[in-house]
């Protein structure tokens, strides 16, 4: 189960500052509490329609991590696409939701609230400056993602932190804050039971195993076969069995 968070008033980065502070003021985005299901306006229409993922196609860990949403939301009967998106180097993951007409975009906790809450980054800078490895300490990772979650839009919801260290740090001993890999999307994007697939495959991601799969990604392994062994392994997914063009789940899905 998600964990609950409340959201604060945001203070984004770059452009995202500008359209944000636009749109709160229409009480748009507005903030309000976090919640780990949609909210109760979901339609079977807002169920069914096809999900964009956008991730940065110069990034291998993105397309990955990309192709991995893709199948797992494919297994489960949800039609989803990749679509590459161009942002500017601050621009955050919520700018993809909010102007590359995305509904779903992966991002890190650490860089993620630098973005959004300079401020709140820099006084977890300094609570954990002398940390010896700030990617190890779970007291580090609970506190980056709880200070992100909270500088969150109230329309905008993620899950439980993955393990997996990502946004090119991959644990790095010097990294600032942790970068524990998160999707975001908007809460009346899935059903309840969708967030919860999305909440296991994104807890079961490891450092090691993102690490890995985007090196073959980037020596030009195609992407279905770059994440088929991980998705068989950890969702029961195989990719290259299709019924109609859709991967399909092979074994019993493990529990959420």
């Amino acid at each position: 189960m998600t964990r609950q968070a409340e959201t604060t008033q945001t203070r984004p980065h770059s452009i995202g500052r500008t359209v944000l502070i636009a749109l709160a003021a229409a009480g748009v985005w507005g903030t309000s509490a976090c919640v780990p299901e949609p909210a109760p306006q979901e339609t079977a229409a807002d169920q069914k329609r096809a999900v964009e993922i956008g991730v940065d196609a110069d990034s291998a860990e993105q397309r990955v991590l990309g192709e991995i949403y893709q199948q797992v939301l494919i297994a489960i009967g949800r039609d989803s696409h990749v679509t590459a998106i161009d942002l500017g180097e601050d621009d955050s993951a919520l700018d993809a939701l909010r102007t590359a007409g995305v509904d779903f975009a992966i991002t890190c906790t650490g860089s993620l609230l630098a973005q959004l809450d300079p401020a709140a980054a820099r006084e977890l800078e300094r609570a954990f400056a002398g940390v010896e490895s700030i990617a190890a300490s779970t007291e580090a990772s609970e506190d980056t993602y709880d200070a992100t979650v909270g500088a969150l839009p109230g329309i905008v919801m993620t899950v439980d932190p993955s393990p997996a260290q990502g946004c090119a740090s991959f644990a790095a001993d010097d990294a600032v804050l942790p970068e524990n890999i998160i999707p975001v999307f908007t809460k009346t994007t899935f059903s309840r039971s969708e967030v919860q697939r999305i909440n296991f495959i994104t807890r079961v991601l490891s450092t090691e195993d993102v690490a890995e799969m985007a090196q073959e990604a980037e020596s030009g392994e195609p992407l279905d076969v770059v994440v088929a062994d991980w998705l068989l392994e950890y969702a029961s997914i195989d990719p290259n069995v299709s019924v109609d063009g859709d991967a399909e789940v092979t074994q019993e899905q493990p529990p959420v």
